[in-house]
């Protein structure tokens, strides 16, 4: 009988030892259930940050279009620019002429 118990006994002891693993292994489980979901939203937050990112790279490619595009018009319209004053240099000269032939400068 005394047997019995002792056997008894160690079977309890296993059995609250086993309990208690049951129970850390319950309690892990949570804790990775957990992670998993914070690194659902993690995964989800980045996939958005991804889609941000694209966005605005497509934005800053139409940005340097349109710049290039400014640049080059801006090189037109310097030559243009150019010819217009050259053009109003010369009827400001040939108005200096003419007054000076008017008021007795030029003979």
């Amino acid at each position: 009988m005394e047997n019995l118990e002792r056997m008894q006994m160690i079977l309890e002891t296993k059995l609250k030892g086993l309990e208690t693993s049951l129970h850390d292994v319950k309690a892990t489980l949570n804790d990775l259930v957990s992670a998993v979901t914070r690194m659902a939203l993690i995964e989800d937050r980045l996939a958005n940050l991804q889609v941000s990112v694209l966005d605005y790279k497509t934005e800053r490619d139409n940005i340097n279009k349109r710049l290039l595009e400014l640049e080059r018009s801006q090189a037109m319209f310097n030559r243009t620019n150019l010819w217009v004053e050259r053009v109003v240099w010369a009827c400001v000269a040939t108005v200096g002429v003419y007054v000076s032939f008017e008021v007795g400068l030029i003979k």
